[in-house]
């Protein structure tokens, strides 16, 4: 089963036969001839729609989605379309003509329950099209007519199937268990084969009236499935009078079910004698299906009920029962029933359904929460109450709260309603804890706790609510907070307890948690959890791998004895090895007993006998006895996304008996600390963990201790290794390859450069395949003897190319531990200069701003502007740094139409235009400044 949504039709004309002019007409082909004319005059009526949701909501996600409407009042400029395109929540959407003229759409009506809606554009803002009405006509649908749906099949621009009408009463297709559904109505079927992009489409009859919405069809079959249009008419005429539509319910879901079913239900064969004899063409009745858990029916109906009459009115169908509820709204109804083959009355009252569909959200740490809606009330069977988490976002879902999660309440206050959900969270403090209470579908009576920390930092906090007149959705923002929740201190054990090898080490290991809200640098997940180890109680540095702590941008928390969370901050994000180092306020861990280790740098060799200390998933210290299996390069491959990966380094390998850890340190007997026990992402067979030289920690935290920012230097080129044996073939010569042998008795090898990083002088002065003899006139054979000679702001490299030896003078650059500290978000693109990966993973490319992502339901997504793109002009204007973007985005209105020329990493340059949409995506600047993350909005 599909629901016609995304994109467009293919057509079919029949062919016409061509008669000479004494030639007896052909009935087919005066029918053909009809059809044609009557295709040509509707096809005016039918546009192409292109809708963006901007959010989560409801049933329905984020994203850009195509299909079909039509013109029903020319003169008001109201398109008829389908519910699933109208959108439950925000919607952006514009109409495209037959001409390919486009006009801005805004969406009127969409009925909770049956799968229509209607847009809206203003006619005097076209100028070139020329428009068609479309007539509705219920009444002519009959089984055996012939069809056609005349729409936008399969993303083709205006296609015409042909079909006959089948059945009439069909059930309602059932899409998704948790998703929409439409019911309480019959459905027609035929065999068309509609497909996505049909959505939407006027089933029309020869005379060019609409006799049925499309709305969805068969994934393996050619059926399609229409609505019939009797519920339609009324809300189009209610709304061409400017009333409101009236819906009514009894939260209860019938199905139509033939004569021989109801018989077993208990309906007495007198009765049925008599109905076939008042309405011959009556075949069946409709019989209580599901009721909804509270409802007005939930404690008078059953299932198997047989409705008979409602206050002495037949009930033949859904239209007659439509039209009952639509027009009691308020008041209480008599319900006749057959339950087991007994008469009942039943008084049940009528609420109103727009009441219990939700007309406002609120949006939190990237996340949107709404009241529950009878869709997914119905779907999950519990009571239309609560509030549902549509996206759970960056704060819930660091919390773990998942999507179609119900909350039930917070720090043990119900929740019930959008207003005390505003009331409880408007003015609370970033970061400030909170403990929520929630529910999960289909078990509405158990009940989940979890932590979430607010956001105020990241994200807006608003509240937005629908004015459908206007088809927009007005927010209001929550009260600025300037301050950051901080918790009180506290002391804790750090475990005496501990496995045999660990005792010297039990209380220098704590866990760091790790918290991205926007993917930036190419990261490949949102939260993350490492081991720390500690390096300074005075100023309490910790450091942990890249694997944690990625990039800068982000909440940090250190976990001290698996009971005391407390937040940190990230100083220093090494920018060739992996490693950062964080920092917390020691004040915050009271007298809880915590120890730097002592670092031991000398030199590691093979058969050394360690021990692997780490913390592990549960956060408990474990200790494994290890031997080092060999200190080789490390190989790392570069990611089709450019995101930070380690390179020459010759790592530490153990043996097969390691521990699991989430990483840790690898110590001597006597605690000493030799080498870091650190998580490189993963490889084909799992997690990759290695060993690094504790040496490279030193040469970055003495400077830190002194007061001082490291000063790291690089000569912008990654390494690969060249075995000795092999040295020979590329023209190294005899006296060399002695020189290099006597190096290190164990590496038998030769540098080799890789790869350049782009921009950097090397890409001017080295070349991929020269062979590094010597630095200074030194030899070298190790990484850490070129990244130790390269401390300086020149160095003089010996190389080998093409068989002759070279000196060649290559200035270094100065590599900060910090990466992006300023991203944009515009028109939906997360935007952040080029990151070190792109240069040192990619060959040259011009110098601009980089599209990290883009968000789902964005103008970016809508209009094709791809992540992994580099910004080098806007409106012809080049944007070299986000200084120039951002000067360019500020003259930019609301709306506007934006050429953007882009190169993808490859260097294909690439055109592109979008139009952008500050409703629900203004710019906004997040910025590292003075130690702290700023987020501002323009």
């Amino acid at each position: 089963m599909h629901r016609s949504t995304p994109w467009i039709l293919a057509l079919s004309l029949a062919a016409c036969t061509h008669a000479g002019p004494n030639a007896t007409i052909n009935p087919a082909a005066q029918q053909s001839s009809q059809w044609e004319q009557t295709v040509d005059r509707v096809a005016k009526g039918v546009v192409q729609l292109r809708v963006t949701v901007p959010r989560d909501y409801d049933t329905e996600f984020a994203g850009a989605y195509g299909g079909t409407g039509f013109i029903v009042d020319a003169e008001r400029g109201i398109i008829l379309t389908n519910r699933h395109l109208v959108q439950p929540g925000p919607v952006v959407a514009e109409a495209v003509f037959l001409n390919h003229e486009e006009v801005p759409l805004r969406a009127i009506y969409r009925d909770p329950v049956h799968d229509f809606g209607f847009f809206q554009y203003d006619p005097s803002q076209v100028r070139f099209a020329e428009i068609e009405t479309i007539p509705l006509a219920p009444e002519a649908a009959r089984v055996g007519i012939d069809i056609r749906v005349i729409g936008n099949d399969a993303g083709e621009k205006l296609s015409i199937l042909m079909g006959t009408l089948a059945r009439l009463d069909r059930d309602a297709p059932i899409y998704d268990t948790l998703s929409y559904n439409d019911f309480n109505t019959f459905y027609y079927q035929a065999a068309s084969g509609t497909s996505g992009g049909s959505s939407g489409s006027p089933v029309i009859d020869i005379e060019g009236r609409a006799v049925a919405l499309n709305a969805g069809g068969a994934f393996f079959a050619e059926s399609s499935f229409f609505l019939p249009l009797h519920r339609v008419v009324r809300a189009l005429e209610l709304i061409q009078a400017g009333q409101e539509v009236s819906r009514g319910s009894i939260q209860t879901i019938f199905r139509y079910r033939p004569f021989d079913e109801l018989r077993r239900l208990g309906l007495p064969l007198e009765l049925e004698k008599r109905i076939r004899e008042q309405r011959s063409s009556q075949v069946g009745m409709l019989v209580v299906d599901e009721l909804v858990q509270n409802g007005p029916g939930w404690d008078k109906l059953q299932p198997g009920d047989i409705l008979l009459d409602i206050d002495g009115q037949d009930m033949a169908d859904f239209y007659a029962l439509d039209g009952l509820l639509d027009a009691s709204v308020g008041k209480e109804l008599t319900l006749n029933v057959i339950r087991g083959g007994e008469p009942k009355g039943l008084n049940v009252p009528v609420i109103d359904l727009h009441a219990i569909t939700p007309r406002e959200y609120i949006e939190v740490g990237g996340g949107i929460i709404h009241a529950l809606s009878y869709q997914q009330a119905r779907n999950y069977r519990y009571p239309v109450e609560g509030l549902y988490v549509a996206a759970p976002g960056y704060m819930l879902g660091s919390a773990g709260v998942p999507w179609g999660a119900v909350l039930r309440a917070i720090d043990g206050q119900p929740v019930r309603s959008l207003d005390e959900l505003w009331s409880a969270i408007a003015e609370r403090k970033d970061r400030d804890r909170m403990q929520l209470r929630y529910s999960l579908g289909f078990d509405y009576e158990q009940e989940y706790v979890a932590v979430a920390y607010l956001d105020r930092r990241w994200f807006p906090t608003r509240r937005c609510t629908l004015r459908e007149r206007e088809g927009i959705w007005p927010c209001i923002d929550a009260p600025p907070v300037n301050e950051a929740w901080t918790p009180k201190a506290a002391s804790v054990s750090m475990g005496s307890e501990s496995a045999e090898g660990a005792e010297k080490l039990a209380n220098s290991l704590c866990i760091v948690e790790y918290h991205i809200p926007v993917a930036v640098e190419g990261i490949y997940a949102a939260h993350y959890t490492g081991t720390g180890t500690i390096l300074d109680t005075q100023r309490g540095l910790v450091v942990t791998d890249r694997d944690t702590v990625p990039v800068l941008l982000g909440d940090l928390e250190l976990v001290f004895g698996g009971s005391l969370r407390i937040p940190g901050k990230v100083e220093y994000i090494h920018p060739i090895h992996n490693f950062a180092i964080v920092s917390y306020d020691p004040a915050l861990i009271g007298d809880t007993d915590v120890k730097a280790v002592e670092l031991d740098a000398s030199p590691l060799k093979t058969r050394d006998k360690l021990w692997l200390v780490g913390r592990d998933r549960d956060y408990n210290l474990s200790a494994t006895e290890a031997k080092v299996e060999r200190i080789a390069p490390l190989k790392t491959y570069s990611a089709w996304e450019p995101a930070y990966r380690q390179i020459n380094l010759d790592a530490v390998e153990l043996g097969a008996s390691t521990a699991t850890t989430l990483g840790g340190v690898l110590a001597n007997d006597d605690g000493k600390v030799r080498a870091l026990w650190l998580s490189y992402g993963w490889s084909e067979t799992g997690p990759l963990f290695r060993g690094i030289s504790v040496s490279h920690v030193q040469r970055v935290l003495q400077p830190m201790l002194e007061g001082r920012s490291p000063d790291y230097r690089s000569l912008g080129v990654e390494l690969d290794t060249v075995k000795l044996a092999d040295a020979s073939e590329y023209g190294v010569s005899e006296q060399r390859l002695r020189e290099l042998e006597k190096l290190s008795p164990d590496r038998r090898q030769v540098l080799m450069v890789a790869r350049t990083f782009s921009g950097f002088p090397s890409s001017e002065l080295l070349q991929g395949g020269d062979l590094v003899l010597a630095i200074e006139q030194q030899p070298v054979v190790l990484f850490e003897d070129v990244e130790l000679a390269s401390q300086r702001e020149q160095v003089r490299l010996t190389v080998l190319r093409d068989g002759a030896e070279l000196s060649v003078s290559v200035p270094t650059v100065v590599l900060d531990g910090q990466g992006t500290e300023r991203v944009l978000n515009w028109a939906g693109m997360t935007i952040h200069e080029p990151h070190l990966a792109i240069i040192a993973q990619r060959s040259a490319l011009p110098r601009g701003a980089y599209i990290a992502s883009a968000a789902p339901g964005s103008p970016a997504a809508h209009y094709g502007v791809s992540p992994l793109q580099i910004i080098t002009e806007v409106d012809g204007v080049a944007t070299p740094d986000l200084d120039a973007l951002v000067a360019i985005i500020r003259q930019h209105a609301d709306n506007q139409s934006v050429r953007l020329k882009v190169v993808d990493l490859d260097g294909l340059e690439k055109m592109l235009t979008f139009k952008t949409e500050r409703e629900f995506w203004p710019t906004a600047e997040l910025r590292f400044t003075a130690g702290a993350w700023q987020r501002s909005d323009w």
